[in-house]
């Protein structure tokens, strides 16, 4: 995992062992029926994630300097699904083991892909991080 990805998952960039908050899980997070696989990361608090024309989800405006973004697709190495984003959260997913972030200054985001879309299809998500301008 590069350096700025653990840093921007609450990782720690000095330890192997320290790689970040994050869980994935089969999870019912929207109205339609069935569970969605999900993808839930500890980023920066204030960090805003809007569509991207790909599909992904981004925070087009930096915080601390990190851009932070989760592609999604129904093949593995085709990032081109539509991933959607259930907002931030200062608790992780029933059963994640994620501690509580209140006052720490980082949220959990929750992603998942459209279900219409990935009905039937494998689910596969990714997180990344860059600090470019």
């Amino acid at each position: 995992i590069p350096n700025i990805l653990e840093f921007a998952l609450k990782g720690n960039p000095a330890s192997g062992l320290n790689k970040g908050l994050v869980f994935n899980a089969l999870q019912d997070v929207n109205a339609a029926p069935g569970n969605e696989f999900c993808l839930t990361i500890a980023c920066r608090q204030g960090a805003f994630f809007t569509a991207q024309p790909d599909g992904s989800q981004k925070n087009v405006t930096a915080v601390d300097s990190v851009h932070y973004t989760v592609q999604g697709g129904t093949v593995l190495g085709a990032w081109d699904a539509a991933v959607l984003h259930t907002g931030p959260s200062n608790t992780g997913p029933s059963g994640s083991g994620l501690p509580d972030l209140t006052g720490s200054g980082w949220q959990y985001h929750t992603f998942y892909l459209d279900p219409v879309l990935a009905t039937g299809r494998g689910r596969f998500l990714r997180a990344a991080a860059d600090n470019a301008p």
